[in-house]
């Protein structure tokens, strides 16, 4: 807390309400901070208070300042401003700017940018004229201003965009330009009168050594005493604004092209006719020797309207790198591309500027119009293509997929999402979904590999983001956390009350745990799902909840507010204090259809009815009585899945439940009644919070597992850790029994036998209740493991565990088995723990399937695996890398994104020159505000792959606990 006052940088965003904004840049100007670099604040309107921060400022010197505010009137910056001499940058926005009698000038400025504010011809010139350093000068959207006059002896960058009526420049080391007439007063950019045309003609004068030249609706004259300009590199008309009825162009020496077409005329876009369709073709042909070749999106609209097909007069032979500027993602786009790709054939680079127009959101197919046949072209040299301003939509996406397929030689695909240069605070755009599918697309080329650098912005834009309709709005904040959800409605009123109407509610106290105080962040959630579930006014499908503080003084309350909700799902979930008693409100949820809750106190009403659609029901660290919670999950008549853990309370267990198909029991109780006719999946695990309760327990615990597995003859899976296995007389078999899971083997063991020679699947996993039994073993412990694969070599399905993988490693097998699994179709890994032993212990059964097909792993890294810098836990011991001919689909669960997952991930990518697919299940839970997915995404992007078809799947589930 007491160290922010000596950083070098203080930002003050716009992300409270204002009376929290004020005080705490009152602090930072106050505050003892010795060096100060940089000052940024934008927001509301404060004007009342603007000249005393300014004054605080003054007196830290720092020597870079940002202001920028968006609402409100300009604000009049006062002298004190004007008096930092140390200043080296500054940059204001929507500000009145009027020089003191006693300005002395910024000796040090290097950088001058105002946007939005006004001035006199005087104040400006002088400004300028007094920064002798001055390098970089923007100027934008300006009032007041008729005659600017520029004179700055070391200037070498210049924009500027406005409305003025002179121009007067002298920079002679001036290299880059920028100059555009502002379009504020009608038809500005048609031809004006007047001295306009000869301010022009005086600026080009003093131009003659610059390197770059943008001029957009201005009147080029060139004065007679014009010299030419002897270092320009690139010329470039923006826009071509009229009409005109002939284009000439011979420059066989020229190496930079930038070719644009203004829509201004009607259909101009369409195939035109009469000379217009020749002279475009006479221009390629005199631009044959070209190096580098600049081209709109539009201009290619216009080509591929019947200009230019697929043959030019003229080939491309020299042509180095394409850029295509203002894509705005529509089909005949791509059509005119193809036309000058099948032209230019050793290119070997490709920049692409996305421009996206505001229907290409909207629209559901993901190009604007059918798609005409193209003749796809080969691209022999393409070893680099350059996407900028990427934002995720599908066109994007299939134009990389396109690319990629027509690209054999492609080494680097480079996608970039930068910040908006207008406006530093435009929204960060969720690129996760778009990083997914393009990780899904096949590449021509093995050597491919793709980059995605993403550069997210502070706030969203409301003027770009305001217009959208309300279901895009829903949709985008139904993305987040409630939390980001609510803060969304300061954006604009537009967005005020989107978040009322979200479908889902989410709510967790560990968003809210900024390094206040306990105390504070407790109270600010009481608030937080206070206002959620008060102006919430919308048909609600899930409400969920995690705490891990506790609430029991107003959890009732909630409660209360929830059951007048209706939510067909609830999920709440406390990690802290005691169990919470559940309202009887909460039990005439008439429509609810899913129920999980952590810590809890069950206990029913007399005139509970039951959940009649309940379909889900999770209890884990909950107290009840037999009778509560028999005839819970008795009044439920369609509860298809049933998970009870860690329960207090219950000595008797009866389940009746004519639907269930699905049971999970793990506590401690005395007796077991089971009635589920259509179960078919079952596990069953007495706890150890009694001592010694996983060895034989003596009584009636007996006899009810008896009962128990009398009654699930007709079960597929049976799973059953910690009790007796006592078949009755009476028990008939499992006749639809497929999967036999013996979990855990406790206690000492001398030998291992098993013949089944038709058992297609087997599970194996070792304890570790003994010392050291992850190493090596001696006698025959090491030899009834060698027995047991040879009976298994018929076997199609093999789960292990990560424990007995490394158990392998450690001597028991090295790369070659007794037995060969020629039958083997696929591998399962459970409890992979991530340590480089079970990739050695994976590798010796690689090695000996040399006929499976397909591998899932379940990821269960340590703790310690989060915090290790290295990849593996320890160095890395040199394998036998085997090359898996067969296997094609490999199935990754609950990823979350660490490097020595993504380590083995490019191992089996190099290993596999026939995988089809590789699928990674991403686990969301509490944890996802702090492992950010991203950076594994761009990861995985830039791996290696063997095979050519591999295609990579990342799928975000959602976890039931």
């Amino acid at each position: 807390m007491g160290s922010w006052p000596t950083s070098p940088t203080v930002v003050v965003s716009p992300t409270s309400r204002r009376r929290r904004q004020a005080p705490p840049f009152h602090r930072t100007s106050e505050g003892e901070a010795l060096d100060i670099d940089t000052v940024t604040a934008g927001g509301r309107t404060y004007h009342d208070v603007f000249d005393r921060w300014m004054y605080m400022l003054s007196r830290k010197k720092p020597r870079s300042i940002r202001i920028k505010f968006y609402n409100g009137h300009n604000y009049k910056i006062p002298s004190s401003l004007f008096c930092i001499s140390d200043l080296d940058y500054l940059h204001l926005k929507r500000c009145i700017v009027g020089l003191p009698q006693e300005f002395e000038g910024f000796k040090r400025l290097t950088v001058l940018n105002l946007k939005y504010f006004s001035s006199t011809d005087s104040d400006i010139n002088n400004l300028i004229s007094s920064c002798p350093l001055l390098n970089a000068f923007y100027l934008k959207h300006f009032e007041g201003i008729s005659c600017l006059s520029i004179q700055a002896e070391a200037l070498q960058d210049l924009e500027v965009k406005g409305n003025f009526q002179d121009f007067h420049l002298h920079a002679p080391n001036l290299s880059d330009v920028y100059v555009t007439l502002d379009k504020t007063e009608s038809h500005q950019s048609v031809v004006v009168a007047g001295n306009r045309k000869n301010y022009l003609k005086q600026a080009f004068v003093s131009l003659t050594s610059t390197s770059r030249l943008t001029v957009k609706r201005c009147i080029i004259a060139l004065p007679q005493e014009f010299e030419g300009f002897k270092r320009l590199l690139v010329l470039q008309i923006l826009e071509v604004e009229g009409k005109f009825e002939d284009f000439h162009l011979y420059a066989p020496n020229l190496s930079h092209v930038y070719l644009t077409l203004a829509k201004t005329e009607p259909q101009q876009s369409v195939a035109v006719v009469g000379d217009r369709k020749n002279y475009v073709k006479q221009a390629f042909v005199s631009l044959s020797s070209i190096e580098e070749l600049t081209i709109s999106g539009s201009f290619l609209t216009y080509l591929s309207k019947g200009c230019l097909l697929t043959k030019l007069p003229g080939v491309f032979d020299r042509l180095k790198k394409i850029c295509i500027e203002k894509c705005f993602w529509n089909w005949t786009e791509v059509l005119g591309a193809c036309s000058i790709f099948h032209n230019a054939p050793t290119f070997t680079e490709l920049e692409i500027w996305s421009f996206p127009r505001p229907e290409a959101y909207r629209r559901k197919t993901i190009w604007d119009q059918d798609q005409t046949e193209i003749e796809e072209p080969t691209l022999h040299h393409l070893v680099t293509v350059t996407i900028n301003d990427f934002v995720g939509l599908d066109c994007e996406v299939a134009l990389v997929g396109l690319l990629l397929s027509w690209s054999p030689a492609l080494e680097e695909l480079k996608i970039f999402k930068v910040k908006d240069d207008e406006n530093e605070d435009d929204e960060s755009m969720c690129v996760c979904k778009a990083l997914t599918k393009l990780l899904a697309l096949p590449r021509v080329s093995n050597k491919a590999k793709i980059t995605a650098k993403v550069e997210p912005s502070s706030a969203l834009r409301s003027d770009k983001f305001s217009s959208l309709p309300q279901e895009i709005k829903v949709t985008i904040l139904s993305k987040l956390n409630s939390l980001d959800a609510i803060r969304a409605s300061i954006l604009s009123s537009a967005w005020r009350n989107v978040w009322t109407t979200l479908p889902e509610i989410y709510l967790c106290d560990l968003y809210l745990s900024w390094g206040s105080s306990e105390t504070t962040e407790r109270s600010n959630f009481i608030t937080l799902v206070d206002l959620a579930l008060l102006l919430h006014n919308a048909p609600l499908a899930s409400f969920s909840i995690l705490g891990f503080k506790r609430y029991h003084d107003v959890f009732d309350r909630w409660m209360y507010m929830l059951s007048r909700k209706k939510p067909r799902s609830i999920t709440i979930k406390f990690y802290s204090g005691h169990n919470y008693k559940i309202p009887s409100n909460l039990f005439f949820i008439s429509d609810l259809e899913y129920l999980q809750i952590k810590r809890c106190i069950i206990g029913l009403p007399q005139e509970f009815e039951g959940f009649k659609r309940l379909t889900v029901l999770n209890l884990k660290y909950f107290s009840s009585t037999d009778s509560d919670i028999n005839n819970l999950i008795s009044s439920c008549p369609l509860l298809n899945t049933l998970c009870l853990k860690y329960f207090e309370g219950i000595t008797c267990l009866s389940i009746q439940a004519q639907a269930l198909q699905d049971l999970e029991v793990k506590g401690n109780f005395q007796d077991f009644h089971l009635h589920a006719p259509n179960l078919s999946n079952v596990g069953v695990t007495l706890d150890k919070t009694e001592a010694q309760q996983s060895v034989v327990v003596e009584g009636n615990r007996k006899n009810y597992l008896k009962q128990a597995i009398v009654s699930l003859t007709s079960i597929v899976r049976l799973v059953m850790k910690r009790c007796i296995i006592a078949l009755p007389q009476e028990f008939e078999g499992f006749k639809r029994l497929f999967v036999l899971q013996i979990v855990e083997v406790e206690g000492k063991f001398e030998d291992f036998h098993l013949h089944a020679p038709n058992l297609s699947h087997v599970y194996i996993t070792l304890d570790k209740t003994e010392p050291q039994q992850s190493v090596a073993v001696v006698g025959d412990r090491k030899n009834c493991v060698k027995q047991a694969f040879v009976s298994l070599t018929c076997i199609e399905e093999l789960t292990i565990s990560g424990s007995f993988l490394t158990y392998l490693s450690k001597g028991c097998l090295s790369t070659q088995l007794p037995g060969v699994f020629d039958h083997l179709k696929k591998i399962c890994i459970e409890k992979c723990f991530w340590n480089w032993t079970e990739v050695l212990g994976a590798c010796s059964i690689f090695h000996n399937a040399p006929t499976f097909t397909e591998l899932e792993i379940w990821s269960v890294p340590r703790p310690e695996a989060f915090k290790r810098k290295a990849t593996w836990d320890q160095d890395q011991t040199k394998i036998e890398e085997p090359t898996l001919h067969h296997l094609v689909a490999v199935t990754i669960n609950d990823f979350v994104g660490l490097d020595c997952e993504v380590a083995l991930v490019g191992l089996l990518l190099g290993w596999s020159p026939a995988l089809e697919e590789l699928k990674i299940f991403r686990a969301k839970n509490i944890n996802d505000e702090y492992m950010c997915i991203c950076k594994a995404l761009t990861k995985l992007l830039a791996l290696p792959r063997a095979s050519n078809k591999a295609k990579i799947t990342c799928i975000v589930c959602t976890l039931v606990y």
